[in-house]
């Protein structure tokens, strides 16, 4: 489904009562953007695409104003303002936009914006919402070992034409073999684990700094999970350490030290650890799934250009070295 086309959003909106002076679209895959200026004030309008890779599987912008109320209290996200159930073709979600820089172009995570987003991980891991209202639990890791394996089968049908993907194949079910027997032999610190609130989708783009109030916020509250108290840090210190300034487990280390001084989670550094071989394993089988499932084709030609398989076997060495 291709985006909306930016008359159709401001005829909208006038219809709406809104008299946007400006609107930009601002990206999206599961949702399209649209941030508008109206009066003095910014917003971001944000409809639902349902051909969407993730339609049905990630919340739609119903559900998604249902979960921005209840969180709104946290001072996590942004506030919702209206939803539109007939909206265009699908519905619409307006909510307040965001005045910060989004972390991806930060150069680096030293000082107030490394411990406002410490801070907002460990807020956010005290929503109270009851656990049914969650797609995603990550109580047991039986359910990611399952995703990892439908995705390899997957990627071997729709890859079936390329002849790399024999290979790719074979590399996918052995760091599957390896990492499920490590996560199902240390299975039960997750079980005694007190389970938490979890925003899934931790990325450059998804966290603005708000230099001025020294916090961060999440936007893009379409997939949010219940469970692994370690999800969220192992999701954070993946995505941001290209902006450390040294070597990446000392980057690890320092992010477990700082953490653990805002607060208190038993056997923190064992379900870290864990957490990074599954997100490690789970990445190097979504790369290649995804763009087989959008465009058809796989991202590279040779197996030996595709780095993430030695990431995620380097990850299954390094837990081993620590037991």
């Amino acid at each position: 489904m291709a985006r909306f086309p930016i008359y159709k959003i401001k005829n909208y909106l006038i219809d709406k009562k809104f008299h946007p002076r400006s609107i930009k679209y601002l990206g999206g895959g599961n949702h399209f953007n649209y941030k508008f200026k109206s009066g003095r004030r910014e917003l971001v309008l944000r409809i639902s695409n349902p051909k969407a890779v993730g339609a049905g599987e990630m919340f739609n912008v119903e559900s998604e104003f249902k979960l921005l109320k209840l969180v709104e209290k946290y001072h996590v996200s942004p506030k919702p303002l209206i939803l539109d159930k007939k909206g265009f073709s699908a519905p619409v979600l307006l909510e307040s936009y965001i005045w910060g820089t989004p972390y991806a172009k930060l150069r680096t995570l030293d000082g107030g914006a490394l411990k406002a987003a410490l801070e907002l991980i460990a807020k956010t891991s005290r929503i109270k919402i009851s656990p049914g209202f969650f797609k995603f639990r990550y109580q047991d890791y039986s359910v990611n070992i399952k995703n990892w394996n439908q995705r390899i089968k997957e990627i071997e049908k729709i890859g079936k034409r390329y002849e790399v993907t024999k290979k790719l194949a074979g590399a996918l079910k052995i760091l599957s073999r390896k990492g499920a027997e490590i996560l199902n032999t240390n299975k039960q610190a997750l079980f005694k684990a007190w389970p938490e609130f979890i925003y899934n989708d931790i990325h450059g783009e998804n966290m603005f700094w708000l230099k001025k109030k020294k916090a961060a916020v999440f936007v893009d509250w379409q997939k949010v999970g219940y469970g692994d108290p370690s999800f969220m840090l192992a999701v954070f210190v993946l995505a941001f350490e290209s902006k450390a300034s040294g070597p990446k487990r000392e980057f690890y280390a320092k992010i477990l030290k700082e953490y653990k001084k805002i607060r208190t989670v038993k056997n923190l550094d064992v379900l870290f650890n864990l957490r990074i071989l599954e997100r490690e394993i789970a990445n190097a089988i979504w790369i290649p799934w995804h763009s087989l499932k959008t465009t058809g084709m796989l991202p590279f030609k040779n197996i030996r250009d595709y780095s993430r398989i030695s990431r995620a076997e380097n990850a299954i060495k390094d837990f081993a070295l620590r037991k």
